[in-house]
């Protein structure tokens, strides 16, 4: 009964840690603050990136490149689908060339039907995502 009770505590424990992590060391905020130019890498082939173009755009933090050699950073998105929770999208931001990861959002559902308005089911979960990078930029810039 202790080792099943063991592996629910760290099935939980790893739940938990991947989750938003913050920003850990100096030495990360110093590059998430620096960076200037930022690539929104692929998904499987698929244009899911193409969702989070306009949202960091309009944000202004850092110009959307198309070509990876021109970026500082790389968003780097990560979809999950589940025939009962259905499809959600995260992000993290990874540093060039070293792909040290930066910073990891939480999860957002993608929401895809008439009422929402949104081309791609991944729209409303790209745009949260950039809200969040927002809220935690106030300490990337500290």
């Amino acid at each position: 009964m202790s080792a099943r009770l063991a592996s629910v505590v760290a099935v939980v424990l790893l739940f938990v840690g991947c989750m938003a992590t913050p920003v850990r060391a100096e030495s990360d905020k110093a590059l998430l603050a620096s960076g200037r130019k930022v690539y929104i890498e692929r998904v499987d082939g698929k244009d899911i990136h193409r969702s989070m173009e306009q949202p960091l755009s309009e944000w202004g933090r850092w110009t959307v490149v198309s070509d990876r050699t021109q970026a500082d950073l790389v968003v780097r998105l990560h979809v999950s689908t589940s025939k009962f929770k259905g499809d959600s999208l995260a992000a993290s931001i990874v540093s060039l060339p070293e792909q040290h990861v930066l910073w990891t959002s939480t999860r957002h559902k993608a929401v895809g039907n008439a009422f929402h308005g949104f081309k791609s089911p991944f729209g409303k979960a790209a745009t949260a995502i950039v809200e969040e990078m927002k809220a935690s930029a106030n300490n990337w810039l500290q």
